[in-house]
């Protein structure tokens, strides 16, 4: 591992503790067929661990709740909005256009991932 991988790795909170961790490095050997881990590699596959920052969860929520705010305005008086088919039907497509990029293209991790 790099010394900036590593830096970025001691720089994090670990939230999740040391299951948070663990979970990360399974998914870099998963993820990576480098012998080297460099601090781009590990930026790629957990990049909230960038300058030990973890607000990408709260920015999620937030777009998710406008994002149900706008089906539920558009939707008018007396429409029944299937909020959870549609939100997953927004998000389906970008989940897996991401993986791919994480997997860099490999279709049969992806599958496994997102099994």
């Amino acid at each position: 591992m790099s010394e900036d991988a590593q830096r970025a790795l001691l720089s994090y909170d670990w939230y999740g503790n040391v299951r948070e961790l663990e979970n990360m490095i399974k998914r870099l050997l998963v993820l990576t067929s480098d012998s080297v881990i460099t601090k781009e590699t590990l930026l790629d596959i957990a990049p909230p661990l960038e300058g030990g920052i973890r607000g990408s969860c709260d920015s999620l929520d937030k777009l998710i709740t406008n994002e149900i705010k706008l089906l539920l305005d558009g939707s008018g008086e007396g429409s029944s909005v299937k909020v959870y088919e549609e939100m997953m039907r927004k998000v389906e497509k970008p989940l897996i256009k991401s993986v791919l990029a994480v997997t860099k293209g490999n279709k049969k991790k992806a599958a496994s991932l997102l099994a």
